[in-house]
């Protein structure tokens, strides 16, 4: 099924990851099953690594002190465990406390069942790591008790829930991400919900329900834009070296990353629309591929994203 807004497992992990980062409280009360004494969110970016965890939080349950550590997947994968695993270390390391490691999954997609979240390895038939973790699998929770709950930062995961499918549980979900009373806050919860939708409704029911203009305001939305933003640049920056190691590092590099970033934006561009709006008509792909200015192309990059239809976008690239 498609989803306008880049909608691939990597942008349903970063519109969870965002929806906790803003709706941390949220997030701890679903895991927990409980709601926290007390909670201090606690940086994501933990040394020896180059990624970050999605959720990291000091809470205190019943005068018991931990960290909350969850990991937001689309869908099962063992290499998963693995991070999850280090990301434990790390966390225990820096910070001194115990670890409660959590993975939440917004689809059964290649779920093997129970007993998937324990993890053992053996060396010379010596148990060298046992490893278990907590799950929260969204598929079997009830979409109405949160619903009915009102509590804003579960609402857009509502729709991932039993009876997620239902036309009706798409538009109470909407309904109750309009009562949020703080406006950036609404339209990221309006955004998470048409981001996530993307897994379960079709397209036109999306925006029958949710507002286009709404969601360029998001800052979620503006997430996914720097995120595509971020794999042009890599795109570009291995592209560029390749040409500048041909031409000689000096000039070479700099000719060629500029280049090297200009061709992968144009492509990104292309790829957003044919997903969007296939089939791209030829003079608009050949109009987009003739852009010289790497300002140009960055702003035409986001109305790929946020234009309503493919005469919007035409509109914007003659303007």
């Amino acid at each position: 099924m498609s989803n306008e807004l880049h909608a691939t497992p990597r942008s349903f992990d970063l519109t969870v990851r965002h929806l906790a980062q803003e709706f941390p409280e949220d997030i701890a009360r679903l895991c927990l099953g409980r709601e926290p004494e007390a909670l201090e969110v606690l940086s994501t970016d933990l040394p020896a690594t180059d990624r970050r965890a999605d959720y990291l939080a000091k809470v205190n349950v019943s005068g018991e002190v931990f960290a909350l550590q969850v990991e937001f997947q689309t869908e099962y994968s063992w290499k998963k465990i693995y991070e999850l695993l280090g990301y434990r270390v790390r966390a225990r390391t820096l910070y001194g406390l115990p670890v409660l490691s959590l993975m939440m999954y917004l689809t059964d997609e290649g779920y093997p069942g129970p007993g998937s979240n324990l993890w053992e390895e053996k060396v010379l038939g010596r148990t060298q790591l046992v490893f278990q973790f907590e799950e929260v699998r969204l598929w079997e929770l009830e979409a109405s008790r949160f619903l009915e709950a009102g509590i804003e930062g579960l609402v857009p995961l509502a729709v991932l829930m039993q009876g997620g499918e239902k036309e009706e549980t798409l538009r109470r979900a909407v309904e109750a991400a309009a009562k949020v009373s703080d406006n950036s806050r609404r339209k990221d919860v309006e955004a998470a919900i048409a981001v996530l939708g993307g897994l379960k409704y079709p397209e036109e029911m999306i925006w029958s329900l949710i507002r286009r203009e709404a969601m360029k305001e998001s800052s979620i939305v503006k997430a996914l834009f720097d995120e595509a933003q971020k794999e042009g640049f890599q795109q570009g920056l291995e592209k560029g070296l390749e040409k500048g190691l041909e031409k000689g590092l000096e000039k070479g590099l700099e000719k060629g990353l500029e280049k090297g970033r200009t061709e992968a934006l144009r492509e990104h561009i292309l790829k957003t629309l044919h997903r969007r709006f296939s089939p791209v008509f030829p003079e608009i792909a050949n109009a987009v591929i003739s852009q010289p200015s790497l300002s140009r192309l960055e702003s035409l990059l986001h109305l790929a994203y946020t234009a309503g239809d493919i005469e919007d976008f035409r509109k914007g690239l003659e303007s």
